[in-house]
């Protein structure tokens, strides 16, 4: 298997439950959301988290509360990867990359309206 590949063997896909982090996260254990691409009906490349808030939205419908769904793509990621006093939340002095929404960040119907990057707006919907 060459890098980025997952097997979807059958001992993988026994332990693949999308109630997971819900029960991680009962009991204890900080939880990390990735968003990952289904290209093909398999697994595919990481798509650079254009899928994420989906991803944590679809862990809410799966028991994960909506408090530590957006942890788990925010301050717990940056925890977990040891950059939390760089990123993963809004504090003066912490690098940002920010989005305004139009709605509750965990709704399929939320839309971006801005994009923030270093400060500067990289994106508007208008």
């Amino acid at each position: 298997m060459s890098g980025g590949e997952v097997s979807s063997t059958p001992e993988l896909l026994r332990v693949m439950d999308e109630h997971n982090a819900a029960i991680l996260s009962k009991a204890g254990v900080k939880v990390a959301i990735a968003s990952y691409g289904f290209g093909f009906g398999g697994f595919g490349d990481a798509v650079q988290g254009k899928w994420l808030l989906l991803e944590a939205g679809l862990a809410t419908g799966f028991d994960l509360p909506d408090e530590e769904a957006l942890k788990a793509v925010t301050i717990n990621a940056a925890q977990i990867l040891g950059v939390a006093d760089r990123v993963g939340s809004l504090e003066p002095g912490k690098d940002a990359d920010v989005i305004i929404l139009d709605g509750y960040p965990l709704n399929v119907k939320t839309w971006v309206e801005k994009v923030f990057i270093n400060g500067q707006a990289v994106y508007s919907k208008k």
